[in-house]
């Protein structure tokens, strides 16, 4: 009895499964009627893609600045670089460039230890003489160890001369007193060397130099990026960051503004769509097939092949190397808008396969 009520359910599910695509099926031809009628059903789709190209003229420009500031605390290179930069986005809102149109890009703050010449209390002076001498080969162990004996340990042979050289270094605290120094050390070798033979001796160089010195220093680096409509505005805000010691960066790029782009989509919308569906068509009716509704459509704008930059070559920083010279900024930049920009709209969809019903 349970084995007859267990088949018994068994062929009730069957029974519900068969009804169950009767009815899809139906409704697939339901719908199918109603889009395409009795005489034809659709039996597959095709998946096409058409390209077109416009030339558009760029009706934007953007470009980015980068304000590198350096002081011996961390408050006095960012201060400075705030200071400035207000300034500027000042300038920047006189000319109609509100904060929307103003990015920042990247702000970094970071020390380095760097070797410079400093102005306190601590500094120092070196004086350095190099010293040509004609020494005789049999008596060149002599000098040597006459130079050692004065803490000369830099003799060297100069090919190009046909003789000898060394120097005489020392540092003291002012300028003055260390060329003294210097000098007193060159007569006592100059002495000892005539009197070990050498009668031949020539001052090749002699300078003073501030020593420079291990400094900690601290660096704010800021980076915006200003885009505007008013192309006039251009050669305006490179000659406001010459004058702030800011840094125009080799990115100044012309292109177009999204309601341009969503307007000529718009126009060239309609015009896609009957080239992508004769696309369709020829390639499906030569067997004997037609093109139905489209299941998926997608409009894309394309600008990969647009190189509209321009701009002076502004190193922001790397490594704490310092701003490059401003001063030749307009000389060196070309603010000149291209005439066109070229925009790639792409079109792509799925289109249903038709076959006539035959009879």
């Amino acid at each position: 009895m349970k084995k007859i009520l267990a088949l018994g359910c068994f062929l009730c599910v069957i029974s519900t499964t068969l009804s169950a695509q009767t009815e899809t099926l139906s409704d697939f031809q339901k719908i199918s009627e109603l889009k395409y009628g009795r005489n034809q059903i659709p039996v597959g789709t095709i998946g096409v893609q058409y390209s077109e190209e416009l030339s558009l003229k760029p009706d934007i420009v953007q470009f980015s600045i980068t304000y590198l500031t350096e002081g011996y605390t961390p408050n006095n290179a960012s201060n400075r670089n705030v200071q400035n930069m207000n300034e500027l986005k000042k300038y920047l809102k006189s000319i109609k460039i509100e904060d929307k149109d103003i990015t920042t890009l990247s702000y970094m703050n970071y020390q380095q230890t760097v070797y410079e010449v400093i102005d306190n209390k601590d500094k120092r002076f070196e004086t350095e003489i190099t010293v040509w001498i004609d020494a005789p080969k049999r008596s060149i162990y002599n000098v040597i160890e006459l130079l050692e004996k004065h803490g000369i340990n830099n003799f060297n042979k100069d090919d190009y001369d046909n003789g000898y050289y060394f120097t005489i270094a020392d540092i003291a605290s002012s300028a003055t007193l260390s060329r003294k120094n210097a000098q007193n050390s060159l007569d006592k070798i100059s002495q000892a060397l005539e009197k070990s033979g050498v009668d031949e001796i020539d001052i090749k160089e002699y300078k003073t130099e501030q020593v420079k010195q291990d400094v900690k220093k601290y660096f704010v680096a800021n980076t915006i990026r200003i885009r505007t409509s008013d192309f006039d505005n251009v050669g305006k805000v490179f000659a406001k960051a010459q004058e702030l010691k800011m840094s125009v960066n080799n990115d100044l790029d012309y292109t177009v503004s999204t309601e341009q782009r969503q307007k000529a989509e718009k126009e060239v919308e309609e015009r896609l769509f009957a080239k992508l569906q004769e696309k369709a068509k020829r390639t499906i009716e030569r067997n004997g097939y037609f093109v139905g509704a489209p299941s998926h459509l997608n409009i894309q704008a394309l600008d990969y092949n647009n190189e509209y930059k321009y701009g002076y070559r502004g190193d922001m920083m790397a490594n704490s190397r310092q701003l490059q010279d401003e001063s030749q900024i307009a000389n060196e930049i070309d603010v000149n808008p291209p005439s066109e920009y070229k925009i790639t709209f792409v079109i792509s969809g799925s289109f249903d396969i038709l076959q006539n019903i035959k009879k």
